[in-house]
């Protein structure tokens, strides 16, 4: 679950979003949008907790019974890879295209995961065969297929932009 409560973006001289709540059940979507430079990016960010000075965000984002605003880095770090995350508008340029997706996928596992190099290979080559892609170079991949790649498994509760997918697993 997704719990939203009266989450705004400033700095010390105006409001940049204006105090917004919500709540999402797993399983649940909501959908946001709205024209360029709207606040639909910022609105992200600051749920993503990855905004900084001199933004000051206000308002508690609490997700799975954790306010993420009490988080220290290493615990947010830990939500953002497990729990929480997001697509981003350009999701070509996610991944390096000179390098094999599975390696980078390895890399990112051990990035967020306690494993080992072995378990997480083996999540990572799960993941693509659930999207039936094999261990190739990324740059043959069509646009579609790597958005694909990036927002595959998630039985979560999501909130959406126009440019970005939050899942909450």
């Amino acid at each position: 679950m997704i719990e939203v409560n009266n989450l705004a973006v400033k700095t010390e001289t105006q409001t940049l979003l204006e105090p917004l709540s919500f709540r999402i059940q797993k399983g649940e979507s909501i959908g946001v949008l709205g024209e360029s430079g709207a606040g639909k990016t910022m609105l992200t960010m600051a749920l993503l907790q990855l905004l900084s000075s001199p933004l000051q965000v206000e308002g508690s984002v609490i997700v799975h019974d954790q306010d993420l605003g009490l988080l220290s880095n290493e615990q947010l770090r830990s939500v953002r890879g497990n729990t929480l995350g997001y697509v981003p508008q350009n999701v070509q340029a996610i991944f390096d295209p000179y390098r094999k997706i599975g390696v980078q996928m390895v890399e990112t596992i051990r990035a967020h995961e306690r494993t080992t190099k072995r378990e997480a290979k083996r999540t990572a080559i799960a993941s693509l065969r659930e999207v039936q892609l094999k261990d190739e170079h990324y740059h043959f991949f069509s646009f579609s297929v790597k958005w694909r790649n990036v927002a595959t498994g998630r039985d979560s509760a999501r909130f959406l932009t126009s440019t970005r997918t939050c899942y909450c697993g």
